[in-house]
């Protein structure tokens, strides 16, 4: 069990880390489960009769990261839902409209200086 537990903390560490790059945070959805099963391993392996090395190195790596996942899973869900917001939502289209304005303007004054 212990080699399990190391084996899933692994594969489930390099999604996590992968996870933690902007705009790639959806790869924890894939790094949780495998670090919970790795940490289930892992549990199985300490209590059982052969205590390993491996199964306590498996279950640490597994607890770290999937802390790490699941804290960066509750991050971008946060960012997602006030993003959402009506308020966010007229803030982004208030902005575009002075982006457009200011193109605009910037065009015409463009053009003053082109004809003289």
């Amino acid at each position: 069990m212990g080699v399990a537990s190391i084996v899933f903390g692994i594969i489930g560490l390099f999604f996590a880390l992968i996870g933690l790059i902007p705009l790639l945070g959806i790869v924890n959805w894939i790094a949780v489960p495998l670090l919970v099963l790795g940490l289930i391993f892992g549990i199985i392996g300490i209590c059982g009769k052969k205590r390993s090395g491996a199964a306590i190195a498996g279950t640490i790596i597994c607890a770290l990261f999937l802390l790490i996942g699941v804290v960066r899973l509750a991050v971008g869900s946060k960012m997602m839902a006030d993003a959402a917001k009506p308020e966010t939502v007229e803030k982004l289209y208030d902005t575009t409209a002075d982006l457009q304005d200011l193109s605009n303007r910037l065009n015409e004054l463009n053009n003053m200086l082109n004809t003289n």
